[in-house]
């Protein structure tokens, strides 16, 4: 072997091994800043712990008092949400079109859901200005300001990190957060066909609901 040819090898060698350090560096600062991540995530949710026990005490009230009228058999809104699971084909159009295209696909449990999703955030009528006014909320003696402000700020924590860590890990860190994912989908569906408001919503938030009932099914 030649100097020249050692020199090539040699030089051959130390880019593969700087190759392999950078690839290492890089999946550790990965990692790192998904740790970082999910840190703030755990924080940001464990601060809005006040507004999650007012969303679902709120949830349970109103759902008593919807599967009454209705006469529902149902046990609890835990088992209406396991059941009915997430809404399907939310990537495929903006959501004010959704109903029209899906309605006839829903199953019963799907109708049950979004028939209450509907009656906390009904959709637009004319001269109606504040859907505060038409809510079933308003009706039983819940504060549907606060209800509101809770689920936006849930829907708005995982809309926000729904894009910066990956979702099996965000499944992994908050298994049993998938109920919130679900009804927080279909409140959405509903709150849009009140406000009228144009696109496909919080996709983020939708894929978080679609995939971790794949993930842990």
């Amino acid at each position: 072997m030649t100097i020249a040819t050692w020199i090539g090898t040699f030089a051959g060698v130390i880019g593969a091994i700087a190759g392999v350090i950078s690839a290492i560096y890089i999946f550790s600062e990965i990692h790192r800043r998904q740790i970082e991540r999910l840190f703030t995530l755990q924080e940001e949710y464990d601060g809005l712990g006040a507004l999650r026990n007012i969303f679902w005490a709120d949830l349970k009230t109103a759902y008593n008092d919807f599967k009454k009228r209705h006469e529902i058999g149902m046990q609890d809104v835990y088992t209406l949400i396991t059941n009915a699971g997430p809404p399907c084909c939310l990537e495929k159009a903006e959501i004010l079109h959704w109903i029209e295209i899906n309605k006839e696909t829903l199953d019963e449990h799907q109708k049950i859901i979004f028939a209450f999703a509907q009656e906390i955030y009904p959709p637009s009528q004319d001269g109606v200005n504040d859907v505060l006014d038409i809510s079933i909320l308003n009706t039983i003696g819940i504060d549907f300001k606060q209800f509101h402000q809770a689920r936006a700020a849930h829907s708005k924590l995982w809309e926000k990190w729904g894009s910066l860590i990956p979702i099996k890990k965000i499944n992994k860190a908050f298994p049993s957060a998938y109920h919130e994912w679900i009804i927080l989908s279909w409140l959405e569906i509903a709150l849009t066909l009140w406000t009228r408001n144009k696109g496909k919503g919080k996709e983020n938030l939708f894929n978080l609901a679609k995939l971790s009932v794949l993930i842990n099914s």
